[in-house]
């Protein structure tokens, strides 16, 4: 429940991506703390109707306030930033 202030964690939604596994390539569960909420199905016009790859990574819950805290962190974001440029990097090889 995107509302509930116990939600936690990240996950990622992709939609071509999913056949290339994005997911194990971004790193966000070694460089962060946050609860792995998984690869979830592609649902949104923005990554379905796409002729090219996209994704779309949730890093956290603004509902949580131990996971606001970290979002508005600047070392929290850069971790969060690396992983997801290093996991596209990889991705696009």
């Amino acid at each position: 429940n995107p509302h509930s202030t116990r939600a936690a964690g990240q996950s990622v939604r992709q939609s071509t991506l999913k056949r290339q596994g994005l997911r194990p390539r971004l790193g966000l569960d070694a460089r962060t703390s946050s609860p792995n909420r998984g690869l979830k199905p592609c649902r949104f016009s923005v990554l379905c109707r796409t002729d090219c790859p996209a994704a779309l990574v949730e890093c956290g819950f603004v509902s949580s306030k131990s996971e606001r805290r970290l979002l508005c962190s600047p070392a929290y974001q850069q971790r969060v930033a690396l992983a997801i440029a290093e996991g596209i990097a990889i991705g696009v090889k």
